[in-house]
């Protein structure tokens, strides 16, 4: 996971997201805003998934390939728990980046497709309680049986996602009627925001090999750019500042550790 100064400059990044308006409506809109950045707005519904890929399809005249990170921004109240497994699949699949922009939310339903984001980040709010199924449940036994089965299909896509089980022991702690909204410091302690660890991996072990270097030496100069990052972040009420502080990092990351 990313430490926490450089999640703190993403944030701060994301404060500044310039979005579509988002479209208050019951099913949710997808849009295109700019080049690589799809929009997803309104509850989660069978539909969400088809669209989504449609989208993510459209991107760059049908060459989704050519941009180097797809964004993937979420307003929504959440819907349909396995619309938002199905499209939290296939966004984990094209290793897509999940955004929850200042000024706009993500809760319930919504949380579960934010995790299949293999980046997560959010400078607004994300809610959870606990998952539910929109049929009728008129006896005990189906109550008991319909609460099993959402759990398990939960704790499958955690598992595909890299993220604890506890996650799904905390929505199940939280009534269906309320509410919990996530402080920065939980969002991630519990993962839902950060970098999937293999993920991370993966990325880590092809840079070093790049640079022909081994993995401990590049993780001692990713501390040394967290060191320095730091230092930017004490600097973030001088605008002109910290950007030039933020500058020389990107120039230093460029020649250290092989970001382009």
């Amino acid at each position: 996971m990313r430490n926490q100064s450089a999640s703190i400059f993403i944030v701060f990044a994301l404060s500044f997201l310039v979005l579509m308006p988002f479209e208050k409506s019951n099913a949710a809109s997808l849009d295109i805003s700019g080049k690589c950045n799809i929009v997803l707005s309104g509850t989660i519904d069978e539909f969400t998934e088809r669209d989504l890929e449609t989208r993510y399809n459209a991107l760059n005249n049908r060459k989704p390939q050519e941009c180097k990170t797809v964004i993937l921004l979420l307003n929504s109240e959440g819907g349909d728990v396995d619309a938002a497994l199905k499209a939290g699949t296939f966004v984990r699949q094209k290793k897509i980046t999940t955004v929850v922009a200042q000024g706009t939310s993500c809760s319930s339903a919504c949380s579960l497709l934010l995790l299949g984001g293999v980046d997560r980040y959010s400078a607004g709010r994300i809610g959870l309680h606990r998952p539910y199924s929109t049929k009728y449940s008129v006896s005990e036994r189906e109550a008991q049986k319909t609460y099993d089965s959402i759990n398990q299909r939960i704790i499958q896509y955690l598992k595909i996602m890299n993220i604890p089980e506890s996650l799904l022991n905390i929505m199940n702690s939280i009534a269906p009627d309320s509410i919990r909204w996530m402080t920065f410091k939980e969002l991630q302690e519990m993962q839902i925001c950060g970098v999937d660890p293999v993920y991370a991996e993966q990325k880590d072990s092809l840079k070093a090999q790049r640079l022909q270097i081994t993995k401990q030496e590049y993780y001692a100069r990713k501390k040394q750019a967290s060191n320095m990052m730091n230092s930017c972040v004490e600097k973030l009420d001088n605008t002109e500042e910290f950007i030039r502080c933020e500058n020389d990092i990107k120039i230093w990351r460029t020649k250290w550790l092989g970001d382009e």
